[in-house]
């Protein structure tokens, strides 16, 4: 059979599509018993198939076609199952995160609503809610809102001014207005204010 050179490493070829059966069947029976964060843990495989590095692995789930993340890898078919509970939750949440897109939820609003983080990172994988920063969910249009809002208010702005505009708590405001830096969407200046980066803008 011989032997093949995977992310390089030269390994066996039986051995290696062996190494691949493995990880295919442990990320199903991880699936199959955790409906709600389905990936399979980075170190649980490595412990399953007996894979001694971390490229061997990504390897290995990169040529069966798995979706690898931070969470884990998992099948590109296979979601989070979120119970009707967990569902009526999350629906209650969009609703008011709607009229209200910068109204992100303290912990004990989450907490009455039943949300964990695993409902919540299933929400942002779904694409119905937006994740600024950890305990930091809204809108999931959410930068385009706040660019959008952002761009009437006299340039540059304070902290504040921008609070109010988008009409959200300073718990908020600074890990957004941090996010849209990091994205290049504003820009601080040495006074401490921020203004807009126009779209080609490279000026530093």
């Amino acid at each position: 059979p011989g032997t093949d050179e995977v992310a390089g490493w030269l390994v066996d070829v039986p051995w290696w599509r062996q190494r691949r059966e493995l990880l295919a069947a442990a990320v199903r029976e991880w699936a199959a018993g955790h409906p709600l964060t389905p990936a399979l843990p980075r170190e649980t495989a490595l412990r399953l198939t007996g894979l001694p590095d971390t490229a061997l692995l990504d390897a290995a789930a990169d040529g069966l076609g798995m979706v690898r993340d931070g969470s884990g890898f998992r099948e590109a078919n296979v979601r989070p199952l979120l119970s009707d509970r967990a569902q009526g939750a999350l629906d209650t949440l969009c609703a008011r995160l709607h009229g209200d897109p910068f109204g992100a939820p303290g912990q004990p609003e989450l907490a009455e609503l039943g949300l964990t983080t695993p409902h919540l990172r299933a929400a942002v994988d779904r694409g119905l809610l937006f994740r600024v920063e950890q305990g930091v969910y809204v809108h999931p249009d959410a930068v385009r809102l706040a660019l959008a809002r952002l761009a009437v208010l006299p340039q540059p702005f304070t902290l504040s001014a921008g609070r109010r505009t988008l009409g959200t708590s300073r718990r908020v405001a600074v890990p957004l207005f941090e996010l849209l830096d990091r994205l290049g969407h504003t820009r601080s200046t040495p006074d401490g204010l921020r203004r807009l980066v126009a779209s080609g803008d490279a000026t530093p």
